[in-house]
């Protein structure tokens, strides 16, 4: 099953945010940032987590078969194969 849309997005962007983060992590620790900067900076990879998170629970629903799926068979030996 290939990646939705949306969630390839929110993984790239999360991507994005979280390089700038850390690069603002570093400047801060380094007192190269200002505190605004810093949280600002902060408040962006924020947003970026909760929209990943959001993308990957509906990917995470998708990924799961239906019960009345014909995609899950159980075979003689009691083990699950996934056509």
């Amino acid at each position: 099953m290939e990646n939705s849309a949306e969630y390839t997005a929110a993984i790239e962007a999360h991507n994005v945010a979280l390089r700038v983060y850390q690069v603002a992590v570093t400047e801060y620790r380094a007192l190269r940032m200002n505190d605004a900067d810093f949280l600002a900076a902060r408040k962006v990879k924020a947003a970026a987590d909760a929209v990943f998170d959001e993308a990957f629970a509906k990917e995470s629903e998708r990924a799961v078969p239906d019960n009345d799926s014909s995609e899950v068979e159980n075979t003689l030996d009691g083990q699950l194969v996934l056509f």
